[in-house]
């Protein structure tokens, strides 16, 4: 829709971890949250959190990842901080709540907004003792560089790199 292909622009246009960012992903998550996408309001609000942001803006956020959470699962996270919700916002409140919120979204959420009790897909790792060995010749103009990237100009683009054939993993 044209309000999220807003907020993807927003996210684009902002720098790493600051607070505009945070304040952009907190929006974001606010949205989700209404239209009721648990998985994404979850995700947009650790990204949030990962920013530079106030100090108020970070309890708003505990707090609504806390709501998500709580409507998924009531039994799951201690009933006495729902009443925190409503009456107060100290700091040792937050502290409590972060605890009982933070370790629960470790590995990310459903599609439902469940937490992940484990990574979704293991990541594969090649063995150290794998040595490539490229089939290609050295390239006589890049040094170090095989004969499938040449360099090229353009004046209205200047040097830029193509590639002459198919480059094989590991090969540059």
């Amino acid at each position: 829709s044209r309000v999220f292909d807003l907020f993807r622009e927003a996210v684009r246009n902002c720098k790493p971890k600051s607070e505009l960012l945070g304040s952009v992903y907190a929006a974001r998550s606010k949205v989700h949250f209404t239209s009721e996408n648990r998985q994404r309001c979850l995700e947009d609000v650790d990204r949030a959190l990962k920013c530079k942001i106030p100090k108020s803006m970070k309890a708003w956020l505990i707090k609504q990842k806390f709501k998500v959470l709580h409507n998924i699962a009531p039994s799951g996270i201690v009933g006495s901080l729902r009443e925190m919700l409503v009456n107060e916002d100290t700091d040792r409140d937050i502290k409590d709540l972060k605890k009982e919120v933070k370790p629960v979204g470790k590995f990310g959420y459903d599609r439902s907004g469940r937490p992940l009790n484990e990574p979704l897909a293991e990541a594969e790792t090649h063995p150290d003792d794998i040595i490539f060995r490229p089939d290609g010749k050295e390239n006589m103009l890049i040094s170090g560089a095989s004969d499938a990237i040449v360099l090229k100009y353009k004046p209205n683009r200047g040097r830029y790199y193509v590639a002459a054939r198919q480059i094989q993993p590991g090969e540059t």
